[in-house]
């Protein structure tokens, strides 16, 4: 992620962090606070991150909840999609996720050759 949006020059300053829960999954709550902070602070969040089927843990956020967020705040969701056929199987949240917001299919293993070891 950092080394994306150095390349982009969005700056590794402008990055906020959302906290996850014990299974990896993002905490929806805790991202529209983050959003709320930096709307204060005078800046426009740009770009919401999630991940369905994480590297390490395969957590999958609850990308129903983000979109919706994202959606209220007018902010371009990126969603890192790991391991397709199995969220496709035992969930329906993705299929509902581009009715929602701006959804792109994007492999940054490719571009950014990104190598995680566990």
């Amino acid at each position: 992620m950092m080394k994306g949006v150095n390349w982009l020059g969005i700056g590794t300053e402008n990055v906020v962090e959302v906290e996850c829960d014990n299974e990896g999954r993002m905490m929806v709550k805790q991202l529209e606070e983050k959003i709320e902070e930096v709307t204060k602070e005078g800046k426009q969040p740009l770009i919401v991150v999630a991940t369905a089927g994480t590297t390490v843990l395969g957590a999958f956020d609850p990308l129903t909840e983000i979109a919706d967020v994202c959606s209220k705040y007018k902010i371009w969701l990126h969603l890192d999609v790991r391991h397709v056929k199995l969220y496709d199987t035992l969930h329906t949240d993705l299929r509902k996720i581009p009715k929602q917001g701006d959804t792109r299919w994007f492999n940054n293993n490719l571009v950014f050759d990104y190598k995680q070891q566990s």
